[in-house]
Formats: C-alpha cells, structure tokens, sequence
C-alpha cells in the first residue's frame, strides 16, 4: 500500500489526490488497529482526467473505471481466504477531499526492528481529516440503521468498529462539535449518495441512528464474527455488544449536541 501511495504521489495528477477511508485511519491517523486491503481515494476530477497511472513494480495491476486491482503473492498458504491477495485503489470523484492535512505514510514492516536494514517505501500525502471520515462513516451506519442493507459485500461491520475506535480517540467528540462540518457532509451524502427513504439532515439534526436492530443487527454480527475469525484486528477487538454500546452513547451526544444548535 505505500508502494501504491508513493506511486500516485510521483504521479501528474498526485496533488489532486486526497487519502480517505478506513485504511486512512489506520495508515495516518493511527486511531484503528485492523488490517484493511482498499485504499479510498477522492480526487479533482477536472485535473486528474486523462492523467495516465503507470505500474513501476512487478505488481499486476488492473484496472476499470474507477478502481485499480494490484495482486501480489501470498506470503503463506495459511492466509485467510476471507482476504484476497489485492489491494484497491477505489479512485472517486464524489467526495470533497476538504478538509486534509499532509501525512506521510510508511509500511508497516518498516517499524519492525529486525527489518531495519530494508528500506520500505513511504510517501508524503494529503490526508483527510479524521473528522470528516468520523461523519461519512456515521452517515454511512446511519443508512444501515434505516434501511438493513449497505453497498458492498463482506466487511462492512468495520464502520462500528471503526467509529468507537474514533469515540475512544476523542475524535468523535471533537467531529460532533463541529456543527458545520457535520451539516456540510449530510448536504454532500444528499447530493451524490442518495438513498430512498433518507434524509441525512436527520443524522445531524438530532435524529443520527448508529445502532441496527433485529436482522439488520444479526447480520451485522455474522460480518463482524467473520472478521475476527480471518485475524483482521491487529489487538484484541472488543466484542461487537459493546462496540453497539458505544455507538449509543456516540448516537445519544449527537443528538444532544445537535437539539442544542
């Protein structure tokens, strides 16, 4: 992945890029402890269009219209099948990209000490906020929550895990105080992820749901389950009973927070 990173940062169009998702909590923020294969890029389409990706390594890269596939080995034939042997570039232009900072991301192996005579890639990008990310990915549960199913397949109880990870850092709370930010993402989710019978003014207007019930819930436990079981929390993993308990309390201060603007 920071092959990857470091790649598009050499690239025409590498300033218009901005790091975002999960994998940027992880890889910059340092807020999660889970192991995430796609790397979530938004970018200005107006300047990247037309700009060409080019493969420097031996990586097997593929491509459609919005992603790029890079397959490697697998180091064991142990690894779990739940994990393929790819990471993806899912390349967007639907998400502002605002606010980011500059991050430099490194391989993990380059913390190994036994590795230290190695030198790994690293790069130097535009990140987003953990703010931010803290809201689209509220958003995100909050769809959930209303209508029990998500886009995507497998792996999508990350976004709980995920947000109490953000409620233990103090990133939630700060997110929660930012009332602009929080309106600014809902009318973004309203213009470009427009899902029937929502409205994400409700998540920011003390109405945000986080917490799924019945199927919705079974289903996500199952996910969730499955993810422990491949080994894809670096630590110990709370179990998801109380990652829902924190979520409450995240969907209660919300709430609290928005009926007093």
């Amino acid at each position: 992945m920071a092959w990857a990173l470091a790649a598009l940062e050499r690239a025409p169009f590498g300033r218009h890029v901005v790091f975002k998702g999960g994998t940027s909590l992880s890889k910059a923020h340092r807020v999660i402890d889970r192991f995430s294969e796609d790397v979530d890029l938004t970018y200005d389409l107006a300047e990247a269009d037309g700009a060409p990706v080019r493969a420097e390594a031996s990586v097997d890269v593929r491509r459609n219209c919005f992603d790029l596939l890079l397959h490697y080995g697998r180091i064991s034939p142990s690894t779990s099948a739940y994990v393929a042997p790819t990471v993806k570039l899912e390349f967007g232009a639907r998400g502002t990209g605002e606010p980011h900072a500059q991050h430099t991301i490194s391989a993990d192996a380059a913390h190994v000490p036994a590795l230290s005579a190695i030198t790994f890639p690293s790069a130097a990008v535009s990140v987003l906020t953990a703010e931010r990310t803290f809201w689209e990915k509220a958003t995100a549960a909050h769809v959930y929550a209303h209508l029990t199913t998500f886009r995507g397949a497998r792996g999508f109880a990350r976004h709980w895990y995920d947000l109490a990870r953000l409620q233990a850092t103090g990133i939630a709370e700060r997110a929660i105080a930012d009332r602009s930010l929080a309106h600014e993402v809902a009318e973004w989710k309203t213009l470009f992820f427009r899902d029937p019978g929502i409205d994400y003014a409700d998540a920011v207007t003390g109405r945000l749901r986080l917490v799924p019930r019945g199927e919705a819930l079974e289903a996500l436990a199952e996910d969730y389950g499955a993810m422990r079981l491949a080994g894809l929390f670096f630590a110990n993993a709370p179990g998801l009973e109380e990652i829902m308990r924190t979520c409450a309390e995240i969907e209660t201060n919300a709430n609290e927070t928005a009926l007093r603007y």
